[in-house]
């Protein structure tokens, strides 16, 4: 019997987090599972520090705890059953597990190949694609402006995939951080209260936000984005507005927002992960994570910015609480396995 030990992080309750250890046996694999081995995890703060902190979970199939934390990994196949076609070992992958040193899966699972060098650098890919993901929901324009509420690692990440795409961009936060790096790919950082808004719309020639991307959950934040967006423009929401917050001062339906300005409310929803050949659906989480690491490829966007810092897998629960603290500027962080 060929066993390896897997070290597996979960919270049993708020706060309470462990390593649990599990054991794979490598000698009964089905014909198409693999066996893996995490090279790195990043850190998804919004959702990980959530879970940490003990906020309900949004999909109401989900148990509160025990449960498992993260979902941006890479790893490498260390077995493979005798029908895997897909990988060989040694082979290196992104894949959707959590912080855990080890797992078996199926070749059939979310599974996307990766090039065998700087294989860090496509830990944060998918952070880049939730970007990504809230313009497509958007319909994002040639020549639209785009304003993003909150600079934390979301908001970071849809404000690169902005200017990939060519959009004014403008980005909204109260945090002190350096803006050198946003100002040289021409993305203003502006203070986020409403006086930014006349900002904007003398940078834009008056035709203001087409696009607001809010990834805040304050119901301060959603009033901003109601005030911010145009008539007819559209707010897509990668944060969850009210989510654990009091009760707002204000109506968030306001008819002289929403009915006044015929603004469209989205939500960045579920994605098919793939199947569906592209002429059926453009864009899927595969193709959508494709297009991100050729970017990440031709130096396009460099993931290094959204990783604040690297560390063991054991300093998970202290870099949590450097989060909840709140006294750090922390984007996403990679773990080392």
């Amino acid at each position: 019997m060929h066993e390896i030990e897997a070290l597996v992080y979960e919270l049993s309750a708020p706060r309470n987090l462990y390593l649990k250890k599990e054991i794979i046996n490598t000698s009964s694999l089905q014909p198409n599972e693999i066996v893996a081995k995490t090279c790195y995890t990043a850190i998804s703060p919004g959702t990980e520090l959530g879970a940490y902190c003990g906020m309900e979970p949004i999909r109401a199939d989900v148990s509160p705890y025990p449960r498992v934390v993260g979902y941006c990994n890479v790893a490498q196949v260390v077995h493979k059953g005798s029908a895997v076609s897909k990988f060989k070992v040694g082979d290196y992958f992104l894949n959707f597990q959590s912080h855990r040193s080890h797992f078996k899966c199926s070749e059939n699972d979310f599974l996307l190949p990766l090039p065998a060098d700087n294989i860090k650098n496509y830990t944060a890919a998918y952070l880049y694609h939730l970007g990504y993901h809230s313009l497509l929901t958007a319909n994002l324009q040639m020549g639209h402006n785009v304003c993003i509420i909150g600079l934390g690692t979301l908001g970071y990440t849809a404000s690169i995939m902005s200017r990939v795409a060519g959009a004014s961009t403008f980005v909204l936060t109260n945090q002190q951080i350096d803006r050198k790096t946003l100002a040289s790919k021409n993305i203003e950082v502006l203070k986020k209260d409403i006086g930014s808004l006349e900002i904007i719309n003398k940078k834009t020639h008056q035709t203001g936000s087409d696009i607001v991307i809010n990834t805040s959950n304050s119901w301060e934040d959603w009033l901003l984005a109601m005030n911010a967006v145009n008539k007819g423009g559209t707010i897509v929401n990668l944060g969850f507005p009210g989510r654990e917050q009091p009760t707002p001062n204000f109506n968030p339906l306001d008819p002289k927002f929403l009915y006044m300005k015929n603004v469209t409310i989205k939500y960045l929803s579920a994605l098919n992960r793939s199947g569906l050949a592209a002429h059926e659906q453009r864009f899927n989480v595969e193709r959508n994570l494709n297009y991100i690491i050729d970017l990440i490829n031709s130096n396009s966007i460099n993931p290094a910015e959204v990783l604040s810092s690297e560390i063991s897998y054991k300093e998970l629960e202290a870099q949590y609480q450097k989060y909840e603290s709140k006294k750090h500027n922390l984007f996403s962080t990679l773990l080392t396995w």
